[in-house]
């Protein structure tokens, strides 16, 4: 049986980079006393939806947020007016909303409990727009959102919808292997406007992994870094002004180039095309102006500009996407290793062990993957003993613990800590546990990791004194 109140997700705030995103609905708190002010829920900004040729559709994607602590409403009303789309499309909604006219019904159910600051939240309405067959390729509308609870205030939007828009579909780059520490590549950067109006400009954002640095800076870009000082992704937003045409081929007039430094392992240029006013979800990137010659386009394969342009996209279709990511391998290598502990303890007592794993580079490995690439740590305690507790990032596996590294992103120098707390049952002074890198879990086909070199510090010893 379906549930009355579906699933949603809750979302937490997103730094900038990479990656390619979220949104969401919320609202009020508990039972309010007579004169108390009511929390707030704010409709989150409705980029222009633009709307690909029939039959294919467009979703805009509803995010809120809140000034409450604490969310638990169940008497939420959204409205959509859509009144001002009739001329150009047609609309659909979930089944959570009734239809009279131009206008939809929704019921919310808003029961969320305590709520993170900057956190946005799921909702049930949906929302599916279609352009009509015969409307005019740029011609404009909108719907407002608007919604009301006795247990909060819900403020609303109006947004925009257009007819038509550009799409500009990247060409996925080639792989590129043996890549010299201290050596420049140039990567080539193409794409085809496969929507249906031409794209008034171009911006292409590059995110440049660590060990990767931008070569040059153009004066129409600009420049910054996300992640951690340890460990920086280059960012850098270029503005290339003049129209795509529709079905028009066109790369970058100078391959983007970049610098491989001590420490590129796998690294990665991440790279999107957007038309002027597209999301970049770039929140929270400082970003300087840079101070050289200017990027500019070279065109391939003329298009179609008698069309008025337009500066939002058109969803993409079939494999076309906007986001391609260039895999980059250096001839490099990155070391890991363990460090070991002794502890004192007799028999029934409980004493701790403190450990390392740590990279002593000089690379930097960045798992894209989210940790499958990353070693683990395998500990095995003395014989004798019995484990207590072990750190959080640890747990028990065949007889052993694994424990895994703080991050994804190991820059050199990074060190990550461990403990294991054991009772003394039968051990022997120096009975001897160990520590280990591994690549896997005991059990299953292991990778190796080709670019430690160094053997001699994968495993330590774990000493009861």
């Amino acid at each position: 049986m379906t549930s009355p109140h579906p699933v949603r997700r809750r979302l937490a705030a997103v730094p900038a980079v990479v990656a390619m995103l979220a949104a969401g609905l919320l609202t009020a708190a508990p039972a309010h006393a007579a004169g108390e002010a009511l929390p707030v829920v704010r409709l989150a900004k409705l980029p222009t939806l633009a709307l690909p040729a029939a039959p294919q559709t467009a979703q805009p994607y509803f995010s809120y947020t809140t000034n409450a602590s604490t969310l638990d409403v169940d008497d939420a009303v959204v409205t959509v007016d859509f009144g001002k789309l009739a001329d150009i499309a047609t609309v659909s909604f979930s089944g959570n909303c009734t239809v009279a006219g131009t206008v939809a019904t929704c019921s919310e159910w808003l029961d969320y409990g305590q709520v993170s600051d900057g956190e946005s939240f799921g909702s049930d309405t949906q929302m599916t727009v279609t352009a009509l067959p015969d409307a005019q390729l740029g011609a404009t509308g909108s719907y407002t959102v608007a919604g009301h609870s006795d247990e909060a205030t819900i403020v609303g939007r109006t947004a925009n919808v257009v007819v038509g828009g550009p799409a500009l579909a990247l060409r996925q780059p080639a792989e590129r292997t043996g890549l010299a520490v201290g050596s420049t590549v140039a990567e080539p950067v193409r794409f085809t406007n496969k929507g249906t109006l031409p794209a008034s400009a171009t911006e292409v954002v590059l995110q440049a992994s660590p060990g990767l640095d931008f070569a040059d800076h153009y004066a129409n870009c600009r420049y910054g870094t996300n992640g951690s000082a340890q460990a920086p992704t280059q960012v850098a937003v270029c503005r290339i002004p003049g129209p795509v045409g529709v079905g028009e081929s066109a790369r970058l007039a100078t391959p983007v180039r970049l610098q491989v430094t001590s420490a590129a392992l796998v690294t990665y240029l991440d790279v999107a095309t957007y038309a002027p006013r597209d999301e970049r979800y770039l929140d929270g990137v400082q970003l300087t102006p840079g101070t050289g010659k200017r990027l500019r386009l070279k065109v391939l394969e003329e298009g179609d500009t008698t069309l008025p342009a337009g500066d939002v996209s058109v969803p993409f279709t079939g494999n076309a996407s906007n986001y391609r990511i260039a895999t980059l391998k250096a001839d490099n290598t990155d070391d890991f290793g363990v460090t070991g502990a002794t502890a004192s303890g007799g028999q029934g007592a409980d004493t701790i062990f403190e450990f390392t794993a740590y990279s002593a580079g000089p690379a930097t490995l960045f798992d894209r993957s989210g940790g499958e690439g990353v070693p683990l740590v395998r500990v095995t305690p003395p014989p004798g003993t019995s484990v207590v507790s072990t750190s959080a990032n640890c747990h028990a596996d065949a007889g052993a613990y694994l424990c895994r590294l703080d991050s994804f992103v190991v820059p050199a120098g990074a060190t990550s800590h461990f403990s294991l707390t054991v009772h003394v049952n039968d051990a022997e002074p120096g009975a001897q546990g160990t520590v280990s890198l591994v690549y896997g879990p005991p059990g299953e086909d292991v990778y190796q990791f080709p670019y430690d070199k160094n053997s001699a510090n994968d495993s330590a010893a774990l000493i009861l004194q």
